[in-house]
């Protein structure tokens, strides 16, 4: 266990302190906004908007009152979905957050801090294990992967960058953006494997206006 939490610290002080120059100072508290709790909603209505338009049979529906109605109904339903797939993940995180109550990085050691005063403060009040902007990002990019397949590498690709900017900017060490990453993952893909909410993510409506 001992040498694990130091290869964590040794790979935090790395990035951290070794990857430091002017570019990632300006780049990285710009990624890390995409984890943020306060945009995930957006996201999730974005999300359920595209599917439902994806899964509808013809744009001509856009143009029948009452098929348009359905559209948007199937939309609000497919967003509530996404919701209920992200509340399980905030639950179980914010959950092991509180039992294993890790401290941040900058509170138990001499790093560098790219955050503000206030936020810092703020986070200390949380622990740091698991993250909670990795498990954001990767549940994000597990559900627009489902809807845009074959384009995973994109949308992980961002999440992954999201991780590491927890890291870069010295409030997360490895391990708690792997774990938020893996939890996010795991709990999204099982979530999305069950046949009933497949089938209501994929199914396409019928031109009467059903689905």
């Amino acid at each position: 266990m001992n040498n694990l939490l130091q290869l964590d610290t040794s790979i935090f002080n790395w990035i951290n302190t070794g990857w430091s120059n002017p570019v990632l100072d300006f780049l990285m508290p710009l990624i890390t906004y995409l984890g943020d709790t306060k945009y995930i909603w957006i996201f999730i209505l974005l999300a359920g908007i595209i599917q439902a338009a994806r899964s509808a049979v013809s744009p001509e529906i856009l143009y029948d009152k009452q098929k348009y109605r359905i559209y948007l109904l199937r939309g609000l339903l497919l967003c509530l979905i996404f919701a209920l797939i992200y509340g399980l993940n905030a639950a179980v995180n914010a959950s092991l957050k509180s039992i294993i109550n890790r401290p941040r990085p900058f509170d138990v050691y001499d790093v560098i801090v790219r955050v503000s005063r206030h936020t810092q403060e703020q986070l200390s009040v949380n622990g740091s294990f698991p993250s909670g902007h990795a498990n954001n990002a990767f549940y994000l990019a597990a559900i627009f992967s489902f809807i845009f397949r074959g384009k995973g590498f994109i949308f992980y690709g961002l999440a992954g960058l999201v991780a590491l900017s927890r890291i870069y900017l010295g409030v997360h060490f490895p391990a708690d953006v792997l774990t938020g990453a893996v939890l996010a993952c795991g709990i999204t893909w099982i979530m999305l494997s069950f046949k009933r909410v497949r089938n209501r993510l994929t199914t396409k409506k019928t031109d009467e206006g059903g689905y």
